[in-house]
Parts: structure tokens; C-alpha cells; sequence
């Protein structure tokens, strides 16, 4: 069983969409948004080709993120005991949307008694937004004994 836990800053706020799904929201004072994160788990067999289905996934993901996003880099992530791909892409349309950077993390814990990992798509209105970068920094994947990431 693969759990997670994380921390979000002052002024962003956490939507729980299902047991397996929460997603975590921040606004200008005026209502615009300037970033939007979802965290969601998924289960698959990683002991055969682990990099290249966590790559795959990760490029599947931010491709269909938006019919117009454009993937810009696909690099390999390490987060103190999780690694996997890491995917920016960019909403290239006439009409930008609000939120046109997209970046797709697909994890999972060093750990190959895990069966599944974690998904992190993160929506934002310029390519660097602190909140998001905080959240995931601040992110403990749980396990039966404890954090798995620690």
C-alpha cells in the first residue's frame, strides 16, 4: 500500500477529488489562477523496465494534458528515495490559457516492494511557480513501515 503525504504553503488550497486523487489550488487576490497541482497514485508492475515505463507515463501524461501541449523535456527526477521522469510541456495556442505550462512527474520509491507509484501534474501560469515547487519538495511517500522517502 502506497500512501503520501505532503505539505502545502500558506494560500493554497487542498481539494480532496477521491481517496486516490487530491488537488491543490492557488489564486491571485483577484481570482486568477496562478497554479494548480494534482496528486494521484497508480499501480503497475516496475520491476521489469521500471525507467521506461515510468517515462512512458510520464510523456502519455503530459501529451494528453491539453489537445495543444507541446512536451519540451523529458529528464530523469530523484527525490531522496523516489525517482522517475519529469516532463515540461507547453500549451502553444492561439488563445493562451491560464494556466499553459504543464509538468508531469511520474515517481515511484527506490523501494521495488512498492507496486505502483505516484503522479504529479502541476498546471501553471508562468514556468516557475513556487507553491507547486514547495509542494513537492515537501513530499513523504508512507508504506507499511513508515516514509519511504526518507
Amino acid at each position: 500500500m502506497l500512501s503520501l503525504e505532503l505539505e502545502a504553503p500558506t494560500g493554497v488550497e487542498l481539494l480532496p477529488v477521491s481517496p486516490d486523487v487530491v488537488r491543490l489550488r492557488e489564486q491571485r487576490p483577484d481570482g486568477a489562477p496562478l497554479g494548480e497541482l494534482e496528486v494521484s497514485t497508480f499501480k503497475a508492475q516496475l520491476l521489469i523496465d521500471r525507467d521506461g515505463i515510468l517515462e512512458d507515463k510520464a510523456r502519455a501524461l503530459a501529451e494528453a494534458a491539453a489537445p495543444d501541449a507541446k512536451v519540451d523535456s523529458c529528464n530523469p527526477v530523484t527525490l531522496g528515495g523516489v525517482s522517475g521522469y519529469r516532463v515540461e510541456a507547453y500549451i502553444r495556442a492561439r488563445e493562451r490559457p491560464a494556466l499553459p505550462y504543464i509538468h508531469v512527474l511520474v515517481l515511484a520509491p527506490d523501494d521495488v516492494r512498492f507496486n505502483g507509484g505516484l503522479v504529479i501534474t502541476a498546471r501553471s501560469a508562468r514556468l516557475e511557480w513556487a507553491a507547486g515547487d514547495a509542494i513537492i519538495a515537501s513530499l513523504k511517500l508512507l508504506g507499511r513501515r513508515g516514509a519511504a522517502n526518507e
